[in-house]
């Protein structure tokens, strides 16, 4: 570990006078950021928390400062394919039945314009689309980016893909107030999970040379597309592996950016969560398809992680320089969290984790995501090659050394990860993207005194929006014959639901009373058992889905926190939920 020797050596090196700093090409990535690297940088490790399928308008279009949907104007009225604009937002894409929910349904005169989600869809809950998100494929994505017109979202996507949410109950939001949100920050490469994720760690697209035609995608030479697939005509995989395909997938032996670390005596890892248990998705974890980290190798041991050994590693001395986490809760808006609420409240745990650790003073913590997940945007991306950039996307960089309530305007994509981490350890660039990518230095100001053992409370609340409104939102639907939200609701480790924990005040008073009609304390006897009061379990999911070998317990979650784990027991079943834990679930 590195530690600064000379701050005066820093300052100088990288290029800084009277604490502003000179970056070229700010607006846009065509050429090579040209900041020096600092001798001695002041900070030790790089946290890149990774999440799923949002853009910046999506989450963070009512920001303060930024340029969100205030400044949308005439980007919004979408087309149908006909090149017509829609009277209305057409419905909804995914509209088949979906056995988690009630499938979301949006009116049929919802106007042509970006919407509160909210009422529709709440951000306590999964998005209901029967397990699909807005379309955010390779091909699909550049035509509803359509040449910058950002007009064809709602044709390819449905309706939904125009809706936004009030950010401003998000945890994060605050520390997006506190430090530094980018509002110019671009994902990669056009389309999915997959293919970005593949951008962040190597700045490439993989290749399968010979796979099979039947996953081949055919296009036209006039550029239309005839018939999609996971793989372009060419041989690069451009959409998300499917599970079955894992095993036939060739390893890849391009260089990435653990090849670059290690050569540097750098050490790393990727921690995913699930990834002990089994339940991370492949996608998740893109070193495991290069041959020099894929599961077996001594690669995988060394670097491949689980979320759970990222917290173990902050409280004792051997954290990486870097790391990359990939959250189990991650934000995804349709499969695997409890809702984008709660899954939000756990990515501020984690970063609040790292402020409270030792190593705190001289880290920087950087939060985005790996695509937009299909939801519009009204910016448009700059053009660089036949990969990408594509759709806005939000990124939020915490540090003792970030500027401090500070919107960076500075026009980066998933590759200026890659550029700041280079930097800071006088890497190689891997390709031409990251070597040309703005590096994230406007973000910060290393001028600053240097920083406590421990990170400041958070001051910043969410402020009404400075500028213009946005648009209206429109009246929300009726009501929904739905049941009464739950008091709890028990998820897997994995995020999936498996039950409520329900019940009327009364019930809720009673399960305070250890001689109530609830038995002695919410005895897990009587939680086990779907006829006991406490109302719908789904008591079979939860038993198959509670392995006492795994690391990663069920949980209870209410009110957007998990209050409770039900913890591991290699004996009874009976004892492997904590009463006083659940006891305490209801503020008793």
């Amino acid at each position: 570990m590195r530690h600064v020797t000379n701050r005066r050596t820093f300052l100088k090196a990288a290029g800084f006078v009277g604490g502003t700093v000179t970056l070229f090409g700010t607006r846009g990535l065509a050429a090579r950021n040209q900041v020096a690297r600092a001798e001695d940088p002041p900070f030790d490790h790089v946290i890149i928390i990774y999440l799923e399928n949002h853009s910046f308008d999506n989450l963070y279009g009512l920001f303060p400062g930024a340029e969100g949907l205030a400044q949308a104007g005439d980007a919004a009225p979408q087309i149908d394919g006909d090149g017509q604009l829609y009277s209305a937002l057409p419905p909804v894409r995914a509209a088949d039945a979906n056995p988690n929910g009630p499938s979301l349904v949006l009116p049929s005169d919802l106007p042509n314009q970006p919407f509160d989600l909210a009422p529709y869809a709440p951000p306590t809950e999964l998005l209901h689309l029967a397990g699909q998100a807005p379309v955010h494929l390779f091909y699909q994505e550049q035509m509803e980016i359509n040449g910058g017109r950002l007009d064809k979202f709602a044709a390819m996507g449905g309706g939904e893909a125009l809706g936004y949410y009030d950010g401003r109950s998000l945890p994060m939001w605050a520390y997006a107030q506190q430090y530094v949100l980018a509002d110019h920050f671009f994902h990669a490469a056009f389309g999915a999970t997959g293919l970005n994720h593949f951008w962040l760690v190597s700045a490439a697209t993989p290749t399968w040379p010979d796979a099979p035609a039947d996953i081949v995608a055919q296009v036209a030479p006039d550029g239309t597309l005839l018939k999609d697939g996971i793989v372009s005509p060419d041989g690069y995989l451009i959409n998300n592996l499917p599970g079955s395909l894992v095993e036939a997938f060739p390893l890849q032996a391009t260089p990435h950016i653990g090849d670059l670390l290690d050569s540097a005596g750098v050490s790393w890892a990727w921690y995913t969560g699930g990834w002990r248990s089994g339940r991370s998705l492949p996608v998740y974890v893109p070193l495991r398809f290069f041959a020099n980290t894929a599961p077996g190798t001594s690669g995988a041991a060394q670097h491949l992680k689980d979320e759970n050994e990222f917290l173990d590693a902050l409280q004792g001395p051997d954290l990486p320089s870097v790391a990359f986490v990939k959250p189990l809760a991650n934000e995804h808006p349709t499969v695997g969290g409890a809702g984008l609420l709660q899954d939000d409240q756990h990515v501020a745990d984690l970063v609040r984790a790292i402020q409270t650790s030792a190593y705190w003073p001289k880290s920087v913590i950087i939060v985005t995501y790996d695509e937009n997940g299909g939801f519009w945007d009204h910016v448009a991306p700059p053009h660089i090659d036949r990969w990408g950039p594509g759709t806005r996307i939000p990124a939020i960089i915490i540090s003792p050394f970030a500027r401090q309530g500070f919107v960076d305007h500075t026009v980066y994509d998933t590759t200026s990860l890659l550029r700041f981490i280079e930097w800071r350890w006088n890497l190689p660039p891997l390709a031409a993207r990251d070597a040309a990518a703005n590096n994230l230095l406007n973000a910060f100001d290393f001028t600053q005194p240097l920083p406590p053992t421990a990170a400041p409370a958070l001051t910043a609340t969410p402020t009404p929006l400075a500028t213009a409104t946005p648009p209206p939102a429109t009246s929300p639907p009726a009501a929904r014959s739905t049941p009464t939200p739950s008091v709890a609701r028990i998820l897997a480790a994995d995020g999936t639901f498996l039950g409520n924990i329900s019940g009327s005040t009364s019930d809720t008073n009673s399960m305070c009373n250890p001689n109530g009609a609830y038995g002695s304390r919410m005895s897990p006897l009587s939680i086990r058992n779907p006829n006991s009061p406490y109302g719908s379990l789904a008591s079979d999911a939860l038993q198959s889905a509670y392995n006492p070998l795994a690391t990663d317990p069920p949980v209870i979650v209410r009110d957007g926190k998990t209050t409770a784990h039900i913890t591991r027991n290699l004996s009874r079943w009976n004892d492997a939920i904590d009463p006083d834990a659940l006891f305490s679930l209801f503020g008793c």
